[in-house]
């Protein structure tokens, strides 16, 4: 699956449940490997459209979609910019 749907999904999935999700849970979903699917979080969370919060086995809970994140799927735009690092 292309890098865009995979995010596109983890997205749309925290909107549907608008609560906390685990990485594993998420995982399942998404039918991604954990390692796999914590380079999408850590990319997705770096651009602000998600917050993770703690660690368990290696990957982390996810707390909350962003406002910017929700805003991507209600408008159905999904166009992530590389995060800046400095």
């Amino acid at each position: 699956m292309p890098e865009l749907e995979i995010r596109k999904n983890i997205l749309k999935y925290l909107h549907e449940k608008g609560n906390y999700v685990t990485g594993g849970e998420l995982a399942d979903k998404i039918n991604l490997q954990k390692d796999e699917l914590k380079v999408h979080l850590d990319f997705l969370e770096t651009g602000g459209y998600l917050k993770l919060n703690g660690a368990v086995g290696g990957i982390s809970h996810i707390s909350a979609i962003t406002e910017k994140g929700k805003k991507m799927v209600e408008n159905n735009e999904f166009k992530f910019q590389k995060p800046f690092l400095s």
